[in-house]
């Protein structure tokens, strides 16, 4: 025998999944079980509950207080020979021969969950608490006596007509959760009343196991019973068995309804096919009510209501094709149509889709109206026009009959009638017809009736529409005639007489002419008389000395407005020759101060043959005394010129810089006789550029120390008005100034110079013209500086030697003039700061000699001089320097003076003049 492996672990509730169902198993009223005869009754009482493969134990109440220092135990498996030989057994003892034993703890109500091992499963195997008391406590559990499965009736939600869900609840007394179903089913043509026969015939049947309380089975016919069973699997149980009828399929309704005319009284109802429609399971209804109210048609959401509501319906219930002729309908009056489909199923099921509803009107003429005319010309037109129903469910006419004449002796419509034998006709099918073979500036009457289908004839319904229209003018012919007279420069008088035949009212006529370069025509004009009473015309504006084409032509209007023009007659014109007009845009292009360069247009009158222009020019004192006397410029004049040119520009050279010029263009043009004539006169006053300015006069230049004074005047020849004056200013030594001063000054100061110094000057005059410097001449002259006092002299030593100092230094660094010496001053202190001899001497040279005194201070100074023609000597600054002699042997000896006493002497002396040291 096997072993029961039990765990333990305190569990509140137990929440057991089956088949969709909750159960909490909180007692052992479910389990067989049977107490020991050897029970202790201070061992609370154990519950047994099953779940699933586990078995829950669970002492009923907690341990006692007095077993609160005992050990507790729950055993299993515990066969019944073995609770009646263990009445010493304990938690540790061996005294069982497969159970295993586990320690509870005290004073909790406690579960121990239990694997079942169905291997070894009996009817006499307990489950038993135990304590150290050997009290013991055994439940008898049987694992084979589970009670059978009860499934609930099934419940079915169709999702269509071809898809249907199953829900159902299985439970049981006691045992396991049941997971596991068989589910049949078959499908029958007849409905649930009758008995079943499909569930007996395996080959009609189908089968699913699910491990759920639900299943969802597809693709099932509509009309159909479905059979359907569910069973347990692998437990006794009773199965769950109905039927339920699949749902009919939804049938499409019908789009739409149309309805076209059947002879001149009758209607065929026609509808399109849904999808959804079989050809052998399905059929139409059709009903129908014919009303005669003025009002016609009811509104479409009153349609259904209409038909429901007829006291004469028509019905027809099972046709196949999908048209039907509803016929003896009186003129205006209209059909409301219901059609829809219907099927049958073999288990007697019948469905209908939604029934459609359509309103149509009987036959009734309609309109032909709107008959315009789209084209004419002077031998034919198109016609057309609109035909108007009476409803959008009339038919079309299938001919139209076009009948007209034209009208004689008449001009405008609205007068004549068609004479017999005159009337011609054409049958169209169509909205348009093209009316040929008519004659040009005619009045044309058109009738159109519209002609309907009766049997094998062509019959006319309604009231012909009417137009009246008149064919176009053609061209007239050319004028006769056509003479030019009183020919001059600027134009000609044209005459001609009308053409013999006008083909139509003779609107007016064209005057043209062009002119004629090398027999080719340019530049035309024209001019239009809408009148035919005009035969004669002054054409002036023509240019002089040129060859024109004039031509005329007649015309008659179009419908549009344009003119329809006969053939040309032509006659050939040439005006003499005019004096030109005056140059235009006369501008200066490019002026240089000995140059002009002007350019103009041509005249805009040229006056005929152009030759050349006339170009005069002349030196003036301003502008304004230029335009004085424009008229009188002639290249006689002592200060004009005259140059003759082609083109449209000039040069003027050998001018004078900054001088007004007065320029006047003329252009000649050459009669045919070879006259000239002038034109009038282009004039232009420029100012040549400034050229280079002479040089300054009177230059002078006032020399002192530091600076330099320049003057000057202008120059004699300005050349342009003075920009400026440059004033450089250098010396040999790379000493360099530039001054500039404006064209109205005439004084420098060129300050901050050296003493003594030979400096170059150079000045020179500036004009500036269009950002272009011109530098004149320019007066260069060399000035020295007047001289100053020289700077110190540089590096002054003494040299004292045995009653000796001589004193060096070198020349200043700075001369200043003409440097003629040196002065040495000095000054002699003895030891006590006595003055004891100062004195100064002037040398040319770098050295100087002066008396020694032994033991002495001595303070020396050294300055340059220049000695000046016209003033006084001029001393640099001095250089200085201050040392002390050595020590010599005193000059004299001390006196010495002796007190005498009996027992002391005094003995004191006195130096005399200087100690030397």
């Amino acid at each position: 025998m096997g072993r029961f492996q039990a765990k333990s672990g305190t569990l509140l509730a137990l929440s057991v999944a089956w088949t969709g169902f909750s159960v909490l198993l909180c007692c052992s009223a479910s389990l067989a079980h049977a107490q020991s005869s050897l029970s202790c009754p201070d061992v609370p009482e154990l519950q047994l509950t099953r779940y699933g493969t586990k078995l829950i134990a669970v002492a009923v109440d907690p341990l006692n207080s007095t077993q609160t220092n005992e050990s507790v135990c729950i055993c299993s498996p515990v066969y019944e020979d073995e609770i009646v030989s263990s009445v010493n057994a304990t938690c540790s003892s061996d005294s069982f021969s497969e159970a295993n034993c586990t320690t509870l703890p005290v004073g909790t109500k406690n579960a121990t969950e239990i694997e079942l091992d169905t291997a070894v499963l009996s009817g006499n195997a307990s489950v038993c608490l135990l304590s150290e008391s050997c009290e013991m406590n055994c439940t008898l559990f049987d694992a084979f006596r589970d009670t059978a499965v009860t499934i609930s009736p099934l419940n079915a939600t169709f999702e269509s007509s071809s898809v249907v869900s199953l829900t159902w609840t299985a439970s049981r007394e006691r045992g396991a959760p049941l997971t596991d179903f068989e589910v049949t089913w078959c499908t029958e043509d007849n409905n649930c009343s009758v008995e079943a026969t499909c569930m007996e015939n395996s080959n009609l049947t189908k089968h699913r196991s699910v491990s759920e309380s639900s299943v969802r089975i597809p693709a099932l016919s509509p009309a159909v019973s479905l059979r359907i069973r569910v069973s347990p699997v692998s437990v006794p149980g009773d199965s769950s068995q109905d039927c339920f009828e699949t749902p009919a399929e939804e049938l499409d309704p019908i789009a739409k309804i149309t309805a076209t005319i059947n002879g001149l009284d009758g209607l065929r109802i026609s509808w399109t096919k849904p999808n959804s429609y079989s050809n052998s399971s399905d059929h139409y209804e059709l009903r129908y009510c014919v009303g005669e109210d003025e009002s016609g048609c009811p509104l479409e959401q009153q349609q259904q209501r209409y038909l429901n509501s007829c006291l004469s319906l028509e019905s027809e219930t099972a046709l196949k094709e999908s048209s039907y002729n509803v016929s003896n309908l009186k003129t205006g009056s209209f059909v409301v149509v219901g059609v829809n489909t219907a099927r049958r199923y073999r288990s007697g099921v019948q469905t209908s889709s939604p029934e459609t509803v359509a309103c149509f009107k009987a036959f009734a003429p309609g309109t032909v109206k709107n008959v315009t005319v789209q084209a004419v010309g002077s031998r034919s037109a198109s016609l057309k026009w609109e035909f108007e129903h009476e409803t959008d469910q009339q038919p079309e006419p299938t001919q139209y009959n076009v009948s007209w004449c034209v009208l004689s002796g008449v001009t405008e419509c609205g007068t004549g009638v068609c004479q017999e034998g005159e009337i011609k006709a054409n049958i169209t099918p169509g909205l348009a017809v093209d009316i040929p073979d008519l004659k040009p500036w005619r009045v044309v009457s058109v009738k159109v009736s519209a002609l309907y289908p009766n049997g094998s004839e062509q019959v006319s319904f309604g009231e012909p529409a009417s137009t009246c229209f008149r064919t176009l003018a053609e061209a007239p012919e050319k004028v006769k005639d056509l003479q030019v007279d009183g020919i001059d420069a600027e134009g000609a008088t044209v005459m001609w007489r009308k053409p013999e035949t006008t083909n139509g009212p003779l609107d007016g006529y064209i005057i043209s002419w062009c002119r004629v370069n090398d027999s080719v025509e340019a530049e035309c004009a024209e001019t239009i008389f809408n009148s035919s009473s005009t035969t004669e015309h002054r054409v002036n504006g023509l240019s002089p000395r040129t060859k024109y084409r004039v031509t005329v032509v007649a015309f008659n209007r179009a419908v549009n407005g344009s003119a329809m023009t006969s053939a040309e007659t032509m006659v050939p014109v040439e005006t003499d020759a005019a004096a030109p007009g005056a140059v235009t845009s006369l501008s200066a292009v490019d002026v240089t101060n000995h140059s002009l360069s002007l350019t103009w247009r041509p005249p805009d009158v040229t006056g005929g043959h152009f030759d050349h222009y006339e170009i005069t020019y002349c030196v003036v004192e301003n502008c304004s005394r230029a335009s004085d006397f424009s008229d009188e410029m002639s290249s006689h004049s002592r200060q004009c010129s005259a140059v003759n040119e082609t083109s449209l520009e000039v040069d003027i050279h050998g001018l004078d810089p900054w001088t007004w010029i007065a320029v006047k263009v003329t252009a000649v043009t050459i009669t045919k006789n070879g006259t000239e004539l002038l034109g009038g006169a282009a004039t232009i006053c420029l100012k040549t550029k400034m050229g280079v300015p002479g040089k300054p006069e009177k230059v002078a230049v006032k020399a002192d120390r530091y600076s330099l004074f320049v003057s000057w005047e202008p120059p004699t020849v300005l050349n342009g008005e003075i920009a400026e004056y440059q004033l450089h200013v250098w010396s040999d030594e790379n000493t360099s100034r530039i001054l500039k001063r404006s064209g109205e000054e005439t004084t420098a100061l060129v300050d901050n110079l050296e003493p003594w110094t030979s400096y170059n000057i150079s000045l020179a005059a500036r004009n500036i013209e269009d950002g272009v410097l011109l530098e004149g001449e320019a007066f260069i002259t060399t000035v020295d500086t007047l001289p100053d006092a020289p700077s110190e002299p540089e590096n002054l030593r003494e040299n004292e030697t045995l009653h000796s100092i001589v004193m060096t230094w070198k020349e200043p660094k700075s001369r200043r003039g003409p440097l003629s010496g040196y002065n040495v001053s000095w000054t002699i202190t003895d030891w006590l700061g006595r003055t004891s001899g100062s004195d100064s001497l002037n040398t040319s040279d770098h050295e100087a000699q002066i008396p020694w005194e032994a033991y002495s201070n001595y303070t020396v100074s050294v300055k340059a001089f220049h000695d000046l023609e016209d003033g006084p000597r001029l001393y640099g600054d001095a250089a200085s320097t201050a040392f002390r002699t050595v020590v010599a042997a005193p000059e004299q000896q001390p006196v010495v003076y002796k007190h005498e006493g009996a027992r002391s002497a005094a003995i004191y002396f006195n130096v005399l003049d200087s100690p030397n040291g």
